[in-house]
């Protein structure tokens, strides 16, 4: 099976964005930065227990789905909610 140069580009395209997404959930986990108390968009409290699983955490669950949501949909843009 052949691909054509449309379907090759989406390939690297897609490959491309998964990287990008990849580095950046590898650099939250590694991070050494201390975990926020409170969410950075909303201001709600993070639990104890995200704060210890996931290093450097910046965000609520809820907003940090809006945020991998943004990201997966390729916008590149950081949601804000308090906009």
């Amino acid at each position: 099976m052949t691909f054509d140069l449309n379907d090759e580009m989406a390939q690297a395209v897609t490959e491309q964005q998964l990287r990008a997404s990849l580095s950046l959930i590898l650099d939250e986990v590694r991070s050494d930065k201390p975990s926020h108390h409170f969410c950075e968009d909303c201001g709600a409290a993070i639990p104890e227990a995200r704060r210890q699983a996931v290093r450097g955490v910046r965000f609520c669950i809820g907003c940090q789905e809006v945020q991998e949501h943004y990201q997966h949909i390729g916008t590149g843009k950081r949601y804000d909610s308090r906009r």
